[in-house]
């Protein structure tokens, strides 16, 4: 099992839950606008969110669990949101998401974790990391949160 494979679960674990999660789809408009990877200027309708897995690494030794963090991304066009309170929006429902406190259980229920060749069984997540601001892209308001998660490729 590679780390990217973990990886490759989680995401389709989260971006299930989150394409379904109300407030998030208030916040972007529609389910389409909420995808899994990293956003790049022109491939992605604005305003949008994205979940990317990454840092996954064995917990333990030889354990089968893994422990890495699920990026959640808030993004919109600073031409269409002058002050930054649609990306803000989006971040805040972001973090409603990550607060849940049945997560891993909504996480492993997914039918995207119940299939064969996607298992996934999902123990803790914690969104105890601080929101941060990616500078690097002048014309898009990007915001981040980190919310670690332990997880295993299997039942």
């Amino acid at each position: 099992m590679s780390k990217l494979d973990v990886e490759y679960r989680v995401e389709l674990s989260a971006l299930e839950l989150l394409q379904a999660f109300a407030a998030l789809l208030t916040a972007v408009g529609d389910a389409d606008n909420v995808v899994r990877g990293n956003i790049r200027h022109g491939q992605a309708a604005f305003p949008c969110a994205y979940v990317r897995a990454h840092g996954f690494l064995e917990f333990g030794r030889h354990t089968g669990w893994y422990r890495g963090s699920m990026r959640l991304g808030a993004c919109s066009y600073k031409a269409d949101d002058a002050t930054g309170a649609v990306a803000y929006g989006i971040l805040g429902a972001l973090r409603g998401f990550a607060q849940q406190t049945d997560l891993p259980a909504q996480l492993t229920g997914t039918t995207s974790a119940q299939a064969a060749e996607t298992l996934l069984t999902c123990e803790d997540i914690e969104c105890d990391a601080s929101t941060g601001e990616d500078i690097e892209r002048e014309e898009i308001y990007h915001y981040l949160l980190d919310v670690s998660a332990l997880v295993r490729p299997s039942r």
